[in-house]
C-alpha cells in the first residue's frame, strides 16, 4: 500500500536502545547561506517536519539553532517532538 504525504510524515519507529519514536522523513540542512538555512530550517517546521539531519561539517549550527529556537519559543511545538541528528567530523 503507498501512503499518503501526510501519512508518511506522521509515521514514526520506535527507537531500539532509547525512548521515544524518531519521524521516518528527516530533513537535510545543507543549505548554502546563513539566511537560506534559517528559512528553509522554519519552513521545514512550518510543513511538519520533525527529524531534522544535521551535520558539523555543515558549519551552520547557529542557522539551523535560530529556526529551532524561533519554533519552540512559540511553544508551536515541543522540544520531545524534535529529533536532532547531528553527525561529529571527525577527519
Amino acid at each position: 500500500m503507498i501512503e499518503t504525504a501526510t501519512e508518511f510524515q506522521s509515521k514514526r519507529l520506535a527507537l531500539h536502545h532509547g525512548v521515544g519514536r524518531i519521524s521516518v522523513l528527516g530533513f537535510g540542512t545543507l543549505i548554502p547561506g546563513a539566511e537560506a538555512t534559517i528559512t528553509a530550517t522554519s519552513n521545514a517546521l512550518e510543513a511538519g517536519f520533525r527529524h531534522f539531519d544535521c551535520a558539523e561539517r555543515y558549519r551552520n549550527e547557529v542557522e539551523v539553532g535560530k529556526a529551532l529556537r524561533a519554533a519552540l519559543d512559540t511553544n508551536k511545538i515541543p522540544r520531545e517532538d524534535l529529533f536532532i541528528c547531528r553527525t561529529l567530523d571527525l577527519t
